[in-house]
């Protein structure tokens, strides 16, 4: 966060309810949850969970993609 204010950059919070308003779509990728440790009530609202089909399958529909 100090590195993010430091840089002028947004805060997170801030960066998804912006992307949320551009209709920018979220996947959250089950296999990284599992690994990270994290439940579902951990993930905001609004956010879908899929695996590498469901990421693939939404970038062969999409004009852009980010994948991290």
């Amino acid at each position: 966060r100090l590195l993010m204010k430091k840089k002028n950059v947004a805060s997170l919070p801030t960066l998804i309810e912006t992307a949320r308003a551009l209709g920018v779509r979220m996947i959250v990728c089950q296999m990284s949850m599992e690994i990270l440790g994290l439940e579902v009530d951990e993930i905001q609202d609004g956010v879908e969970f899929g695996g590498a089909a469901t990421c693939v399958q939404s970038i062969v529909n999409s004009s852009s993609s980010l994948f991290i």
